[in-house]
């Protein structure tokens, strides 16, 4: 059966059910209406004609998809940055009857090429172990595997739930927790908060602040994502989230932020972004304690961020020295370079690049 790729009509209500159908199908499960017209039709760096989203047809129906997400990345290296239009590779699927039979190289190669014309220059993307391999065959740079850190703060539920499911009878965990909870309220990273001091409340509120920190940071290198006020009232006003930002303060001055998800009923927090200028180690420790002790107040479990397994600061707070769980999740980072202009060796090098969850489509 003859099969031809074309882009969604985003005002097309039949284009939009259908691809809603075909994603319940691949993946098992609903994608809520509210989400997809969040995601796909309100972000600010869609191209004037609607989102990069791309199809599969045949006999008049969706077999197939392949989403590119716009955005905005620096690319700073020496003494040159630049801002580049950027795409995330997302939600791709082929219906169980159309594959093996190059459905997903069709689309995806499409969809590349689109981009390109269209003027982006980074494409970006974290698939898992099974699409994996077919992103790496269409010639994207492999950069690494996502690890997920976890900080503990109800000590007694997380690590007494871990000793039942070992078989550790009672009486032993009674002796044990207390200990575990000292070593590691004795291991979290950082001072207390000092002379500084911690705000919380919605992302939107610390937007302007956010967005003026990391355009203050000029001597940043690397690849990283666009914190612009446009960008944090979209990303973070996804309608079945609730998310929260903590701000440290040095009298009147933002010196760093983290923006978490709060899941209550898994009773956990997920940093999606976090940052202080020239990730000054200090300052990023005494925000991380501070959301910590506020947090064991809000009855939240644990803190997580998920990092690309590299070195760099961030790696060196959510480490084992300071009680932190790591885990390998089935995600890895891969990228696919547009354009010429980019230096290859920066480009390939994981040391450079400084996205984070913010950065990786949710869902």
């Amino acid at each position: 059966m003859q099969v031809s790729i074309r882009r969604l009509s985003p005002d097309s209500r039949e284009d939009m059910d259908q691809w809603r159908g075909l994603y319940r199908i691949v993946f098992g499960r609903e994608y809520p209406e509210q989400v997809w017209e969040w995601k796909y039709l309100e972000n600010p760096y869609n191209d004037a004609d609607g989102p990069l989203i791309y199809v599969a047809e045949a006999d008049s129906r969706i077999v197939g998809a392949r989403s590119l997400l716009p955005s905005v990345v620096a690319v700073s290296y020496g003494q040159r940055m630049e801002w580049l239009k950027a795409c995330q590779f997302n939600n791709a699927m082929v219906h169980p009857d159309f594959r093996h039979g190059g459905v997903f190289t069709k689309i995806t190669t499409h969809s590349i090429e689109d981009a390109r014309r269209r003027g982006y220059k980074i494409a970006y993307g974290y698939p898992n172990h099974q699409s994996l391999p077919g992103h790496i065959k269409m010639g994207c740079t492999y950069l690494g595997r996502l690890r997920r850190c976890a900080m503990l703060i109800n000590v007694k539920a997380i690590v007494g739930d871990y000793l039942t499911r070992r078989g550790v009878p009672r009486f032993a965990q009674k002796a044990a927790l207390p200990i575990a909870e000292i070593a590691v309220s004795l291991a979290l990273p950082g001072e207390k908060l000092g002379h500084y001091r911690l705000e919380h409340g919605p992302v939107q509120r610390f937007a302007e602040e956010i967005a003026s920190l990391h355009l203050s940071d000029v001597a940043r290198q690397g690849i990283y994502g666009q914190r612009s006020i446009e960008f944090l009232a979209w990303r973070f006003r996804r309608p079945d989230r609730d998310y929260r930002c903590y701000a440290l303060y040095e009298s009147d001055r933002m010196a760093g932020y983290l923006a978490a998800y709060i899941n209550a009923v898994s009773q956990s927090a997920s940093i999606l972004d976090i940052y202080a200028p020239g990730w000054n180690r200090q300052i990023l420790a005494r925000l991380l304690r501070g959301t910590l002790e506020h947090l064991k107040g809000q009855s939240c479990s644990s803190l997580q961020i998920s990092l690309l397994d590299r070195t760099w600061p961030l790696k060196a707070l959510f480490s084992p020295r300071h009680a932190v769980w790591r885990t390998n999740l089935n995600v890895h980072l891969i990228a696919y370079s547009l354009s010429e202009e980019i230096d290859p060796v920066l480009f390939r090098d994981r040391g450079n690049w400084y996205l984070q969850q913010a950065d990786q489509s949710p869902f």
